[in-house]
């Protein structure tokens, strides 16, 4: 093979892309041997897609009702969430068989709710997510847009590949520079005018999708797996500049927010909570404003370092090293930790429900999918990890259920979404994680 040749091929095939603002990955290649409706149109209102995560879990018997099915009695540690109780179902009681792999704290659970796979050493999946976002992302400017707010960007559950996820905002004016700062159209607007250089950079990456099919043929193996990743990122960057060519369909319920201040990163539990809220409403607004359909928010990472002004221990290590009440009979500190984590995701509920679009919410045009990493943080325990879902995905879904899963794998719950939001998958995950039969009690 002519390296040298092959060199020159890739760079001059990317060097549109990498003038649009699109930087080439990494190669072996390159390394030595060591290294309802719009009133305008008559188009049926969009459904979103979003995922939240929140890490460390919470205590199974304060979080999982004693009853199934309607009518169920929010518990202790979901109190936050009681006005939204008939827009929830509780999946409780799925499981993550581990086919003789270890389970690896923090991540094993992740990977198996997320990619359907317990040990990424068996394969290396896209997140359910992806899935859903190449199926309704098309038409908006972003496929999906990821937020941490642990102020760390490479915390995020979405990508095509664990080695190279989607990165998240961390910053309230990075997200609003980036969802209502250049390149914004606003649907409402009187006049609408293309930028030429939008086409420039869409010339650009049709050129550089143009050579793809020769160069893939002359590169290796995990070079190409790489480099198909990064041409995917092309062709959405090339979708998402034919978007900004046309004039935005009108969004009746989209209002453009002020510009946040910038925010200094913390582990107090209020700050963080504090950013979150910051960041919800600019992502909710985003939606409204159809900027993209689909998000994926986490509020900590799996290894929460959450603490309490009154206590320096952060949460992970409080989960392990808190004793329990005998009067209480919990670890009363993550207690309070796990309330005001159930308030944020009460706050991202809120943004959701509080914004009118059609016959509903915005909320009720959605389907939000909420996790965590394990299902007891003192055990690392992945069997029985908390799901909620919430909304209806515009009627698709029955909402306000606890389901028990009773030990079936938790992938049904990552294959049911993606059929609700229309992705052609009959079965999904691997080995005993592989699922071939969707929720149906909440399909309607």
């Amino acid at each position: 093979m002519n390296m040298s040749l092959n060199r020159r091929a890739i760079l001059r095939s990317a060097f549109g892309v990498m003038a649009a603002g699109l930087p080439l990955p990494v190669l072996d290649l390159f390394l030595d041997g060591n290294g309802t409706a719009f009133a305008a149109t008559g188009a049926p209102l969009p459904t979103r897609f979003g995922t939240w995560f929140w890490g460390l879990g919470l205590m199974p018997d304060r979080w999982i009702p004693a009853q199934t099915g309607a009518g169920y009695v929010m518990p202790d540690d979901l109190h936050r969430l009681k006005a939204f109780r008939d827009k929830i179902t509780i999946l409780s009681g799925f499981n993550v068989p581990l086919d003789g792999a270890s389970n690896n704290p923090h991540n094993t659970g992740v990977t198996a709710v997320r990619r359907g796979l317990a040990n990424v050493a068996d394969m290396d999946l896209p997140s359910f997510d992806v899935a859903i976002a190449d199926r309704i992302g098309r038409g908006t400017r972003f496929a999906s847009i990821e937020i941490a707010c642990s102020n760390d960007p490479s915390v995020s559950h979405s990508g095509r590949s664990v080695g190279a996820p989607n990165p998240s905002e961390v910053d309230p004016v990075a997200l609003y520079n980036r969802l209502f700062g250049a390149g914004f159209k606003d649907p409402n607007g009187s006049k609408f005018v293309a930028d030429t250089a939008d086409l420039l950079q869409k010339s650009s990456l049709s050129a550089t999708l143009e050579g793809q099919r020769s160069l893939m043929k002359k590169i290796g193996a995990e070079d190409r797996a790489r480099l198909e990743q990064y041409f995917t990122s092309v062709r959405q960057a090339e979708d998402q500049l034919a978007v900004q060519m046309l004039p935005p369909a009108p969004a009746k319920a989209c209002v453009v927010p002020g510009k946040p201040s910038s925010r200094e990163p913390t582990t107090l539990v209020s700050d963080v909570v504090a950013t979150h809220k910051v960041m919800v409403d600019l992502m909710v607004l985003g939606l409204a404003c159809n900027q993209t359909k689909v998000f994926n928010i986490a509020l900590t990472e799996a290894s929460s370092p959450l603490r309490t002004p009154d206590n320096p221990t952060g949460y992970h290590q409080m989960t392990h090293e808190e004793a329990v009440d005998p009067k209480l009979g919990y670890q009363p500190h993550c207690a309070q930790i796990a309330d005001l984590t159930m308030g944020a995701f009460n706050d991202l509920l809120t943004a959701l429900d509080g914004i009118k679009e059609g016959d509903g919410t915005l909320l009720d045009h959605s389907l939000l999918f909420a996790h965590t990493d394990v299902s007891n943080a003192k055990s690392h325990d992945v069997n029985g990890l908390p799901i909620f879902l919430v909304g209806t995905a515009s009627g698709k879904v029955r909402s306000g259920l606890h389901i028990d899963g009773r030990g079936d794998p938790i992938t049904r719950a990552g294959l049911t979404m993606q059929q609700v939001m229309g992705v052609p998958v009959g079965n999904w995950g691997i080995k005993s994680l592989e699922a071939n039969k969707a929720i149906t009690e909440i399909l309607v």
